[in-house]
């Protein structure tokens, strides 16, 4: 896709990643502000209040979704997004009634390279339900407007009840198996080595074990430099980061702005080949499977 950074590929990406910096905007101005009026406070703190009340898609899902599909076919010129499938036939040769796991990384600051997997751009084979086709962080879906614009650009929760049902109702999706860890390992003065958390991360192999679902490595260049960052390191920062689901890091993006857009990076998305499991069914799976 041609890079295209102009006003409307910058808006649609900033409605989608740009509403961290907003809602940091409205929690410092309606309660470390001193001249912030009380009506002004009682309005901001409402908003936010309905959004979390209102269901994640609104008004409907299908026009939650056609808004999701315009955020991200934007999006596509934003990144200039280049898909490379290493073997196209066997991944729609894949048994249909079984669902493949696409296994993604680098996680970076947001896995929002994910958005390549959305249904509505066609560009994955067998991504093709709409309902939570890619799988992230629980706690986004806590936060007031973040949850209402991730759920429209297809995303849901990666907590393993959502995981369980898509593999039984053979749904396909993609995730990054790094999370919270892998970004804990990121480092600010080598913003160029990527960390690759994905060795202990054996939980998600033995589910695709218990299902017969093929997993399928996925690696998405150029998400380097998308954003300038600072993490807090230590143990406690990395119990709370394990407990909230992901790390609460300082970051900032295009034109410097504090938990704003990352800057238009080229992305590069090369999906391997499926890794062939077998269905051992629930119980069933042995640690030497696994391993």
């Amino acid at each position: 896709t041609p890079q295209k950074t102009g006003l409307i590929p910058t808006l649609a990406v900033s409605l989608w990643l740009g509403q961290m910096g907003m809602l940091v905007c409205f929690i410092l101005y309606s309660l470390i502000s001193p001249y912030t009026p009380v009506k002004n406070r009682m309005i901001i703190w409402g908003i936010c209040l309905a959004s979390l009340v209102l269901p994640r898609h609104i008004p409907s899902k299908a026009l939650s979704f056609e808004f999701g599909g315009w955020i991200v076919r934007h999006a596509e010129e934003y990144f200039g997004l280049t898909t490379v499938l290493e073997n196209r036939t066997k991944l729609e040769n894949l048994d249909d009634g079984v669902a493949t796991i696409y296994a993604m990384e680098p996680h970076d600051v947001i896995p929002y390279g994910m958005f390549a997997f959305n249904p509505k751009l066609e560009r994955i084979p067998r991504c093709t339900v709409l309902d939570n086709a890619g799988l992230v962080a629980n706690a986004i879906f806590s936060l007031p407007f973040i949850r209402q614009v991730y759920s429209a650009v297809c995303c849901g929760s990666v907590d393993k009840r959502t995981f369980v049902e898509k593999l039984r109702k053979g749904e396909t999706f993609v995730f990054c198996p790094g999370g919270a860890e892998e970004v804990m390992c990121m480092d600010p003065a080598n913003p160029h080595e990527i960390p690759i958390y994905i060795k202990k991360r054996k939980g998600f192999v033995n589910l695709a074990l218990r299902f017969g679902s093929p997993i399928v490595p996925v690696f998405i260049f150029n998400l380097d430099g998308s954003y300038g960052y600072w993490i807090p390191k230590g143990t406690i920062m990395k119990r709370l980061a394990n407990a909230i689901g992901f790390v609460p890091l300082f970051f900032w993006g295009r034109f410097g702005i504090p938990f704003g857009i990352p800057n238009p990076q080229k992305l590069v998305v090369v999906v391997g080949s499926p890794i062939l499991l077998p269905k051992e069914g629930e119980g069933n799976v042995n640690k030497e499977s696994v391993e």
